[in-house]
């Protein structure tokens, strides 16, 4: 990602919006590894601060004496700083806004927060969970049964287990906002200080759900009050053995 012009993502010019920097507790060798850039010096093209980017450090890399070096300022997201995933949505965004802006001629309009393709450009790029030429559709998976669930005023449980890939998709009635209460999710293996991007729970709360969600793997109850009327929860497992319990219901 750095031969490609990344900069960690801890680095970006509004990181102070985000996360805590505890620069006392980081090595002497590595303080230039969380300096703050400015936005002249890296550009982030409008793109949102991703927690789950390639390019983020966890919270405590580089600690000269065990402490965290780095905190999100909402906790819940410290289980997902670090988790080495694969390029996510927006670090894959940034990299087609820099390098392929100007291919596509006659532009499209995509949903769900997808972007025109710049390999296909009759065509969007979909976010993880919708698919389709404009990213209007729901992404199917047959390991995942009923994929679209709906929120009222009764509680629900969505359980999940085994080896799979599925995104879920709670909606309510519009403007109802949904209280997500994850009870119990035991997913393995994960890192010291944050889960695998292979191997979590990952819940998007927020309004825009381009951006990284909470990740979870070996906590105990966590409540998420989302933004808006849908929540998109992502499960995602390489071991037979894992499993979450997670109750939704309108607020």
């Amino acid at each position: 990602m750095h031969a490609l012009g990344f900069t960690h993502e801890q680095s970006r010019a509004d990181r102070d919006k985000y996360l805590k920097i505890l620069i006392n507790n980081v090595k002497d060798f590595a303080i230039e590894n969380f300096l703050k850039l400015q936005l002249t010096d890296a550009l982030d093209y409008g793109v949102p601060y991703d927690y789950g980017s390639a390019m983020h450090y966890n919270s405590h890399s580089f600690s000269k004496n065990g402490q965290p070096t780095m905190l999100p300022y909402i906790p819940m997201y410290e289980k997902t700083i670090g988790s080495k995933s694969e390029a996510t949505f927006l670090d894959i965004m940034v990299l087609n806004l820099y390098y392929c802006e100007d291919i596509c001629l006659n532009r499209i309009t995509c949903k769900n927060n997808g972007y025109q393709d710049p390999n296909s450009c009759e065509r969007c790029k979909c976010l993880k969970g919708f698919t389709g030429r404009d990213c209007s559709e729901i992404e199917r998976n047959s390991q995942c049964e009923n994929q679209e669930l709906f929120a009222d005023g009764t509680q629900k449980l969505l359980y999940v287990d085994g080896e799979k890939d599925c995104v879920y998709h709670i909606k309510s009635k519009s403007g109802n906002r949904i209280l997500i209460e994850v009870k119990t999710v035991s997913i393995n293996p994960t890192y010291d200080y944050s889960c695998r991007a292979d191997n979590k729970l990952e819940v998007k709360f927020q309004l825009n759900k381009t951006t990284s969600g909470a990740f979870l793997c070996e906590e105990a109850t966590q409540r998420f009050m989302s933004e808006n009327d849908h929540v998109m929860i992502r499960y995602t497992s390489t071991k037979f053995d894992n499993f979450a319990e997670i109750y939704y219901k309108i607020q």
